[in-house]
């Protein structure tokens, strides 16, 4: 029962706010579809593989950096991959590291800070993150 009123309440702020994400051309037509284990390349220096985990999400700033002016709002996102030492997510606003978010995943609610944040176009930007309260390897394996 708990599980289906996460579900609903993550339904209902997924339709009640718009999606500002512009995603690349060379991403769009196939983007929701991507599956499965994510290629490496030559020179990885990851430690455990990663994980196409690709649906929206609701992101909710819960700690910025003091000379940041940044809204507490809410805001849809798209997942994007997930390892057992961190996630990652597509957002319309540049974050920086060492911010806390709040997180709504497709899942549960996770607590995460900021690692990274690599620009895509003025309204993508992949952002990197690893939990601060609980283990992704379980979300990896769902």
């Amino acid at each position: 029962m708990l599980v289906e009123t996460y579900q609903a309440q993550l339904n209902r702020l997924l339709e009640q706010f718009d999606c500002k994400i512009q995603l690349p051309e060379e991403w769009a037509e196939s983007f929701f579809d991507e599956r499965g284990v994510l290629p490496t390349s030559f020179d990885e220096r990851r430690q455990f593989a990663r994980y196409h985990f690709r649906g929206k999400g609701i992101l909710q700033v819960q700690r910025t950096l003091p000379t940041i002016q940044r809204s507490r709002g809410l805001y849809v996102i798209y997942t994007f991959d997930i390892a057992r030492g961190g996630f990652a997510f597509l957002h319309t606003s540049q974050l920086f590291p060492c911010e806390l978010c709040e997180l709504w995943l497709p899942t549960q609610k996770l607590t995460v800070e900021i690692t990274r944040c690599q620009y895509i176009n003025s309204r993508c930007y992949l952002i990197g993150s690893r939990p601060t309260s609980r283990n992704l390897a379980t979300l990896a394996t769902q």
